[in-house]
């Protein structure tokens, strides 16, 4: 995406609001957990912003597709092998309760969607990563739902959920659609749908409904509750017997691409559904449905829209828009024709040209009009950088442009005829008007970003049911969320378009930072679902699912909702924040990095509780294994920070990166805490851990580029112990915005005949790794009995929407198995998978004369080091990724082995061996870490003992912004400390980009913001 370059006015007013914003920012600290945007966000530039979202980490995608179910087969296979020693233990929960922000906040993790029984009060998520949630109305008061959580998907083969959805059919069923409901790159792909009649006891798996999917909702025909829709990434599926096999119906998106679900084939960005709505009967119309089904529509709405193509010149969604049908039923659906003559005009839908996600939803109160259906829709122009959408116009109009700042939103629709013709209601400039209350708004101004920077990651939309125009029918209550929660201005004005003239017909009632600290306190940032229940007294509750878990505002009969009124967080009981990385003292304190929760510890001085130390977002953590008040820890672009005061204070300690991961790499010496590496296309060294600055790293290594592409390469993982070193990279990484071949590399300072000094370039050199796959380089383990034999887990490629064999990959060696060992210094591999299940493998590490590997399909524990034989680890892990395996370094000789597990979405676990390690491993507190980061949205890391699979998920990694193994963000702010990046990539950008982006004006934002804390980002 482009700058805008401001007129000299422009720029004035806006240098004018930098002051009255670095006056905001300047007051004391007080009870709001986002009253300082410092301690817990981060200004980004509006590239980063729109990027960031898109990724999450590393792994990949399904090779091929439909291995996840081969890998569950093959776990089933070599479960509980006695002769593998260590195997027969149990994992268990490493820390209590939720995240304390420090502010009287509890936070959890991202909420994708809600379903609702109504007779029994029962409110339903879908946690992404965390499976199925539910909370219960006490003594029927809907005011006490979300006070409390418990888990209803501990059966499920994976708790990567997208979807969920109750059915009053067959006595009550509740229904699972597995695949995270986000659109980043790295977001988890599914495992299948299933359903449940016991409220998760058990559950059963559904036919017809494909692997490797992400899923963004669940519907329930309410007039005939045997019929359900998913809408996913492969389509619009149908089901006629509540949810227990389903049909796709075959949407008519292209004459090429209907019903085609292939990910190889040219249509796999043509079918992506990303909501559906069903009609309620009844309402004030006494509307009906045919027994054959109630009317659905469809948004078809893949990111980047039908003017992006493929590099041989086809379409990537060329049929995004509304798709209709009279019954739901398969061949039944037909495209509405309904864009706009003109984007000039608020009459009619988006511009075809311009339609890139959809959200939808529908009028179901009983006092109102059933046909009244609304929509937000993302700008796929504007997501590829564009402005007008005809590339010598956008090159005229962008440095001139004045209007508003960088933002992705579209528009906000309204039709009265459930589809048939439509009238805009608020469109990209009133969104991001500063009048609105939106704290991104205002701050965009400086810091070069609007609200709705990122709806093609987080949107929603939803109707209070109790709230309707006597005449008309017409709602009048309406909430959205995009990074912020929004509702209309005025109370009890008919929402039919014609009333909502702007410039201010919407406002915030959830802003992002609480940058005033005049309310006492906000929600958390980037929403992604929102349902109104309505209460026995004639009020409302409206619950919110965001990055920070489900915040609720409950008011009485014609109150308005405001920000004031959303508390501390509903999220007691559900444990299910998102760590990328851990560091392990030997007291078992544990710090951590978690996406879009900041960075923290588990602290065993104050009963294992949950803290955050610094905000935004979290990545990877190392700590002094003998003095757990030390800490490293960072956030996005490489922001490396320091504490030495167990997080009461921090300092920013980043080197001068180019082509930076969003979740870059570091890592500390096992035997030296004094000794660390961290690194993106450079790699620094220092001997100095704790008195490090940005300057005084040593740059020992440099990556370059691609002599076969000329893409940037950068760091995916690294490992050292002692003097030895080694940096996976990838160039490039395999992001969706380009068509370049991914390519793995691999960089040590161990060679034969070279002595290796710490902070000197002695050794360093690109390892040739013959027979190793290409695919991205998750994690490494040195062994420390010779530091030229190595192993290595791989991935797929960096995004999950475009994983190895996607439409025109180039790339054919993508081998077999997930781990591999060199014994030259990675000159050369061979396998070490043995019998081990074929998933993607995130993290390994040594434990003696053993390997422990988390694959997409569980935590696994070898015979030897060849990986001759595997077996499961242990049991009791819930089925969720795992980022990372770490050994909790050792007290005493004679301690007991642990072993310490990152999970992304049920945070952390540990497992205590029994039985002594065999071999000649450094008890376990060595190359045990490093780990591929990865799982993260885009791959299943690791499941556990639960076997879950990610489906296919996908490197992960970036997405819009190009990201990076984290995702990270193109164009750039910098690693955080100031230093700057090199440049963006592509739509996707993967990576930090270099200049301060967003010129003189961002420059005074970042001086108005800093503070103590560094600035954090968003995911």
């Amino acid at each position: 995406m482009r700058f805008f370059r401001l007129p000299p006015s422009i720029w004035a007013a806006a240098c004018s609001l930098s002051v009255v914003t670095a006056t905001l920012l300047s007051q004391p600290e007080g009870d709001s957990r986002r009253q300082d945007p410092s301690r817990y966000r981060k200004a980004e530039t509006p590239a980063q912003l729109m990027q960031a979202k898109d990724v999450r980490h590393r792994k990949a995608g399904v090779v091929p597709e439909g291995a996840i179910r081969s890998a569950l087969a093959q776990k089933a296979l070599i479960a509980g092998k006695a002769d593998i020693p260590g195997s027969a233990g149990v994992w268990s929960e490493h820390g209590k309760g939720n995240l304390d922000d420090g502010s009287g906040a509890f936070q959890a993790a991202r909420v994708d969607n809600f379903a609702y029984d109504a007779a029994a009060k029962r409110l339903f998520l879908a946690g992404g990563t965390a499976g199925v949630w539910m909370s219960t109305a006490v003594d029927g008061d809907i005011t006490t739902i979300g006070d409390t959580w418990v888990s209803v998907s501990e059966t499920l083969p994976t708790q990567i959920v997208g979807g969920v959805g109750w059915s009053s059919s067959e006595g009550g069923t509740l229904i699972a659609a597995s695949g995270e409901a986000v659109m980043g790159s790295s977001g988890y792909l599914g495992l299948g749908a299933y359903w449940s009649s016991d409220l998760g006891a058990t559950w059963h798996q559904a036919s017809g409904f494909p692997d490797a999917a992400l899923v963004f909702r669940v519907a329930v025909d309410e007039a005939n509750p045997q019929y359900v829709y998913i809408a996913s990434s492969k389509g619009l599926f149908r089901s006629t017997d509540t949810g227990r096999s389903y049909t796709n119906v075959a949407l008519p998106t292209s004459e090429d691409c209907a019903g085609v679900e292939d990910i190889s084939s040219k249509c796999f960005y043509a079918n992506y559904v990303t909501d559906v709505i069903v009609k309620v009967p009844g309402g004030l119309t006494g509307e009906t449905c045919d027994p054959k089904g109630c009317p659905v529509l469809a948004g078809v709405g893949f990111r980047t829209g039908s003017t992006a193509t493929f590099q041989d010149g086809t379409p990537q969604a060329p049929g995004n828009g509304l798709y209709r049908s009279a019954t739901g039923e398969a061949g039944s659906f037909t495209k509405l024709d309904v864009s706009a003559a003109s984007p000039l005009l608020p009459v009619g839908f988006a511009p075809q040209e311009r339609i890139g996600r959809i959200e939808l939803t529908g009028a179901h109160g009983p006092d109102q009009d059933h046909n009244y259906v609304y929509a937000i829709v993302q700008d796929a122009i504007l997501f590829n950088g564009g402005i007008t959408g005809i590339e010598q116009l956008d090159a005229l109009l962008g440095p001139v442009l004045i209007l508003g700042f960088p933002s992705v939103f579209n528009g906000l629709y309204v039709s009265s005829n459930f589809g048939d013709s439509w009238v805009r209601m608020a469109d990209t400039a009133e969104i991001i008007a500063p009048i609105t209350g939106s704290e991104i708004a205002l701050l965009g101004a400086v810091a070069g970003s609007g609200a709705g920077i990122q709806t093609w990651y987080n949107a929603w939309v939803a109707v209070d049911p109790t709230r309707a125009d006597l005449l008309l029918g017409a709602p009048t209550r309406l909430g959205f969320g995009l990074e912020e929660v929004w509702q209309n201005r005025v109370p009890g004005v008919p929402l039919n378009g014609l009333s909502q003239i702007g410039p201010s017909d919407f406002e915030v009632i959830g802003t992002y930072w609480n940058l005033t600290g005049i309310y006492p306190s906000t929600t958390h940032p980037d929403q992604h679902a929102g349902i109104y229940l309505a209460t026995d007294d004639g009020g409302v509750c409206l619950f919110a699912g965001n990055d920070g878990g489900v915040y609720k505002q409950c008011v009485g009969a014609n109150a308005q909702m405001n920000n004031g009124g959303w508390g501390t967080g509903s999220n007691n009981g559900m444990y299910s924040l998102l760590p990328y990385g851990i560091g392990v003292a030997k007291d078992e304190t544990v710090w951590f990095g978690l996406q879009d929760n900041g960075s923290g510890l588990i602290d065993p001085k104050r009963e294992f509780k949950m803290f955050q130390a610094l905000g935004g977002d979290g990545f990877y953590a190392e700590v002094d294994p003998d003095n757990s008040d030390v800490a490293y820890f960072e956030t996005q672009n490489g922001g490396l920070t320091r504490t030495t005061d167990r997080g009461a204070s921090t300092t920013d300690i980043a080197p001068t990166y180019t082509r930076v991961m969003f979740d870059n790499w570091f890592r500390m010496d096992p035997l030296d805490a004094q000794h660390m590496v961290t690194g993106a296309q450079e790699i620094y060294e220092t001997k100095s851990a704790s008195t490090v600055t940005g300057s005084t790293w040593v740059e020992v290594f440099n990556f370059g580029t691609n002599p076969d592409t000329e893409a940037a390469i950068t760091t995916t993982t690294m490992e050292v112990l002692g003097t030895a070193v080694y940096v996976g990279g990838c160039g490039d990484c395999g992001v969706s915005g380009n068509d370049t071949g991914f390519q793995n590399f691999l960089a040590t300072n161990v060679k034969d005949g070279e002595e290796r000094v710490p902070e000197t370039s002695a050794g360093w050199h690109l390892a040739a790794r013959a027979g190793l796959p290409n695919r991205y380089i998750n994690s490494i383990a040195i062994d420390p009995a010779d530091p030229k034999t190595i192993y290595v887990a791989l991935g797929g490629y960096l995004s999950n929407l475009r994983p190895p064999g996607h439409y025109n990959d180039p790339n054919t060696n993508f081998g077999g198995g997930a781990l591999y060992k060199s014994i030259d210094a990675g000159e050369s591999f061979v396998a070490a998978s043995g019998d081990l299940p074929e998933a993607q493998a995130s993290s390994v590490v040594l434990r003696g004369n053993q390997l422990i590997v988390a694959t997409d399909v569980g935590v696994f524990i070898s015979s030897d080091l060849s990986g001759s034989s595997w077996t499961g680890l242990g049991t009791g892990l819930p089925a969720v990724p795992v980022n990372m395996l770490r050994m909790k370094p050792k007290a005493t000789p004679t301690e007991e082995d642990k072993l310490f597990a990152a999970t992304f979405g049920r945070h952390v676990w540990s497992y205590r061996f029994a039985d002594p390690a065999g071999g000649s491993s450094s008890g376990g507190s060595s190359s045990g870490g490093s780990t591929s980061s990865g799982s993260s949205s885009g791959s299943s890391s690791g499941s556990s003992s639960g076997g879950t699979s990610s489906g296919g998920s996908t490197s992960s990694g970036s997405s819009s912004g190009g990201s990076t193994s984290s995702g990270s963000s193109s164009g750039g702010s910098s690693s955080g400390s100031g230093s700057g990046s090199g440049g963006s990539s592509g739509n996707e950008g993967s990576f930090g980009g270099g200049s301060p982006g967003g010129g003189l004006l961002g420059l005074l934002m970042l001086a108005a913001l800093a503070g103590r804390r560094r600035l954090a980002g968003v995911r």
